[in-house]
């Protein structure tokens, strides 16, 4: 299990760090601000699972006398509060970035020209509710204690912890069917309404938007209810299993931040298809070569 997180963590960090080369896709500054900040989330939380794994390795490898393995509360509490901040970090951001293309669609008219003071509210908010939520959450961790094993749920802040797994699973529920009704409404907008070249451009780009993000939100969610529900029907079938496996349980458990890999392959396969698309479009229809072309796709998005 440590090998697989170790390569899969490495993976979700250089693929989130290479999807900021793709800063350019979200066209609004809002919505550019709310994806990098999903994009930081997600690189800090598989950061945090490889700093977290090397320890493992490392301590498996070095320790002769069982005794030794034994880790302070303070440790644990340093090593799993980093990883919990990064998960509810990216499930909070994804409820955002839904929330940001509602008002987009709501406001299509004006929202090109909403003021900066937005985008930094939008930043600070995907950053401040996940940090507090967390360091709620983990009062009553233990940190005077010795452990065997780091795990983020303790005795002491179990039910703490069941209550902010709950809330944010709805809340990604939520989030998800928001994402889709959206998809919904802007194509009928599209579909039944003229409106100016800025206002259907900018329904235009919420509907590209969405649908290049669906893919991420579905596979984020079932990775979470997979997990979720994977566990539930463990302890179910074997009672006593929550105390004596727990920490096992949690280590495969953990493995939600595969998300670091599942985000970039698809945004860069839907982003690539889309820009293949443009640039067939206007190969047929113009005889501007790529080097034109990508100067002209980037001019429009900036005088958008």
């Amino acid at each position: 299990v440590l090998y697989i997180r170790l390569l899969t963590s490495s993976l979700g960090v250089l693929g989130t760090i290479a999807l900021f080369r793709l800063r350019r896709m979200a066209v609004h500054r809002n919505l550019a601000v709310a994806l990098a900040v999903h994009c930081l989330w997600t690189t800090w939380m598989n950061a945090a699972i490889l700093v977290d794994t090397v320890i493992q390795i490392y301590r498996f490898m070095s320790t002769d006398d069982p005794n030794e393995l034994l880790i302070s509360g303070l440790e644990c509490y340093l090593r799993m509060i980093p990883f919990s901040m990064g998960v509810y970090g990216i499930v909070f951001s994804l409820g955002v970035i839904a929330f940001e293309r509602f008002f987009a669609t709501i406001f299509y008219r004006e929202y090109e020209r909403c003021p900066g003071v937005l985008s930094a509210f939008i930043c600070g908010i995907q950053i401040f509710v996940p940090v507090v939520m967390v360091l709620a959450m983990s009062r009553g961790y233990g940190i005077d204690r010795e452990f065997a094993y780091c795990t983020v749920s303790t005795p002491g802040n179990a039910e703490a912890a069941k209550g902010v797994v709950f809330s944010f699973l709805i809340y990604e529920i939520v989030a998800l069917l928001l994402h889709f009704s959206l998809i919904l409404a802007n194509k009928r907008l599209l579909q039944r309404w003229g409106g100016t070249l800025t206002e259907r451009y900018q329904v235009g780009e919420n509907l590209r938007l969405l649908s290049l993000l669906s893919p991420v939100v579905v596979c984020h969610l079932l990775i979470t209810l997979s997990i979720a529900t994977a566990y539930t029907l463990y302890v179910m079938h074997t009672p006593d299993a929550a105390d004596r496996d727990y920490p096992v349980l949690e280590e495969l458990a953990n493995f939600v931040h595969i998300h670091g890999i599942a985000l970039p392959v698809f945004i860069f396969l839907r982003h690539r298809l889309k820009e293949s698309r443009d640039r067939r479009i206007l190969k047929t229809n113009t005889n501007m070569d790529k080097l034109a072309i990508d100067r002209y796709l980037s001019s429009i998005e900036r005088g958008w």
